[in-house]
């Protein structure tokens, strides 16, 4: 894992599910597992709980400082998402997408930010 994962405390999941075939849950679990604070995000299941943890609407319902963003949407979603995270109070460190979903101009935003 990467120093700035393996660092983070919370951690918010975009794209929770709590279908348990998905990718987001099963990495959701797993980071639960090793002892990380998980958040997850999805506006259709606000309010609702997936392994034990509230789900949020948006990134910006986060009470408090979120470490990094694990992403669980596709690429045409990426801009909607990284416009929330700019949105939110404190940024966080890092920003984790899966692997083959990208957005360049996103990403150079995000760069030039840095």
């Amino acid at each position: 894992m990467m120093p700035l994962v393996i660092s983070s405390k919370t951690i918010a999941l975009v794209g929770a599910s709590p279908k348990v075939h998905r990718a987001s849950h099963r990495v959701m679990a797993y980071l639960i597992a090793q002892g990380y604070h998980v958040i997850p995000v999805n506006p259709l299941l606000a309010g609702s709980m997936i392994l034990g943890c509230k789900v949020v609407a948006k990134l910006q319902d986060i009470e408090g400082r979120v470490d990094g963003i694990n992403m669980f949407r596709r690429s045409e979603f990426i801009a909607q998402v990284y416009q929330d995270i700019m949105a939110m109070q404190v940024a966080p460190t890092w920003i984790w997408l899966q692997q083959d979903i990208m957005d360049n101009k996103v990403a150079e935003a995000a760069i030039a930010r840095d």
